[in-house]
C-alpha cells in the first residue's frame, strides 16, 4: 500500500528554502515575487501565516 503523507524529516533536521521565482506576467521583466534561499523553511512558514492572519485584520499591526 502507498502512503500519502511522507515521514517527516528526521530530528534535529534543519530545512532551507531555495530561491524560487514566481509570478510572472509574462510582460518581459523580471517575476514579481520569489522565495528568497537560505531561510529556515520553519521561520518562512510562521512568518507567512502571520503575514496572512494579519491581513485578514486590518487592526493588526505587523
Amino acid at each position: 500500500m502507498m502512503k500519502i503523507v511522507p515521514d517527516p524529516p528526521p530530528a534535529g533536521t534543519i530545512l532551507k528554502t531555495v530561491t524560487t521565482p514566481f509570478g510572472s506576467c509574462d510582460a518581459g521583466h523580471e517575476p514579481l515575487f520569489a522565495v528568497r534561499g537560505g531561510i529556515n523553511a520553519e521561520d518562512a512558514l510562521v512568518d507567512g501565516a502571520e503575514g496572512k492572519d494579519s491581513k485578514a485584520r486590518p487592526e493588526a499591526k505587523l
